[in-house]
C-alpha cells in the first residue's frame, strides 16, 4: 500500500492506529525517498508508541533524521514517551516563556517599518502554509486546531509576537493540549472536540478528528502548553518570518508565491 500514491498517507497513519513491529523498519527504510508530506507522516507515526519511539530516536542519533525535521509537537510526545532517553540524544524540549520579553524586543527590533516595507506577503503566504496551516485557518483555508486567525487582531504587531513567541502565554481552555495514551500502548496528543459518557473525539495534527472509547483510555493529561510549540520564529530566517508577519497583517487574501 506505501507505493501507491493515493492510499500511501492512509498506510503509513495506519501503523499508528495498530501496532506492528515491522513498522519502524519499513518507515524508516522509505524515509529518505518520500516528499515531505509523507516524511512528517513518518515523523508522527513514528512517536505515536514507545516501541516505534525507540527506532526514530535512534535515527535521530545516526543522523538518518535530521533534528530539525521534528516538530515540536512531536518533540513532547517524544518525550513523554521516552523521558531521559530522549532528552540525552534530543536535548530539552523548548520552553520560551521565562525569556519572553527579550525575544518579544528582539522580533519587534528586527520587524522595522524599513524591513516589513520589503517583506512579501505572497512568500509569507507560503510560509504560513508550511508552518501554521496545518492547526489555523485564515481566510477559510488551514486546518481547525487551533484559532481561526481571520478576525483576530492581526493588525498588532504585539499581539502577532506575543502569541507567536510564547503561544501558551495564555491558553483559553478549549485549545489545552490534552494527551491520551491507550491500554495498548498508543499516545494521542490534540484538543479535545467532543467528549460525552463513552468517547473522546480528538482534534489532532495528523487528523481531523480520532475517536477514542473511554474504556480504552489508560491515562489522560490535561496540559498547560498550547498545541502551538514554542519557538516557531527562532526556526525560521530573518526573511521569512517577516513575509510571515506581512502576511499575517493583511486585510485580504494574497496570491501565493510559487
Amino acid at each position: 500500500m506505501l507505493d501507491d500514491p493515493a492510499i500511501r498517507l492512509d498506510a503509513i497513519r495506519g501503523y499508528a492506529s495498530i501496532e506492528n513491529a515491522s513498522a519502524p523498519k519499513i518507515l524508516l527504510g522509505r524515509y529518505s525517498k518520500m516528499d515531505e508530506p509523507m516524511q512528517r507522516a513518518i515523523i508522527e507515526t513514528l512517536a505515536s508508541r514507545k516501541g516505534y519511539a525507540t527506532a526514530l530516536l535512534n535515527a535521530i542519533d545516526t543522523g538518518n533524521i535530521d533534528r530539525k525535521d521534528i516538530p515540536a509537537h512531536v518533540a513532547r510526545s517524544l518525550d513523554v514517551l521516552l523521558g531521559d532517553q530522549f532528552i540525552k540524544v534530543f536535548g530539552e524540549v523548548q520552553d520560551l516563556s521565562a525569556d519572553r520579553a527579550n525575544l518579544m524586543a528582539k522580533y519587534k527590533a528586527m520587524c522595522s517599518p524599513e524591513a516589513m516595507e520589503k517583506a512579501n506577503a505572497k512568500r509569507g503566504r507560503a510560509v504560513f502554509s508550511k508552518t501554521c496551516a496545518s492547526c489555523h485557518l485564515m481566510y477559510g483555508e488551514g486546518g481547525k486546531i487551533g484559532p481561526d486567525l481571520t478576525g483576530s487582531n492581526r493588525a498588532n504587531l504585539d499581539y502577532i509576537l506575543l502569541n507567536s513567541v510564547d503561544p501558551s502565554y495564555d491558553v483559553p481552555d478549549g485549545y489545552k493540549m490534552t494527551l491520551i495514551q491507550t491500554v495498548d500502548g498508543r499516545l494521542l496528543n490534540g484538543v479535545v472536540a467532543e467528549e460525552d459518557a463513552r468517547r473522546v473525539i480528538l482534534k489532532t495534527v495528523e487528523q481531523p478528528q480520532v475517536v477514542i472509547a473511554k474504556d480504552d483510555i489508560e491515562a489522560r493529561k490535561i496540559s498547560s502548553k498550547s498545541m502551538m510549540p514554542d519557538g516557531q520564529l527562532e526556526q525560521m530566517k530573518p526573511q521569512e518570518m517577516l513575509d510571515l508577519i506581512k502576511y499575517l497583517r493583511t486585510t485580504a487574501q494574497v496570491e501565493m508565491a510559487k
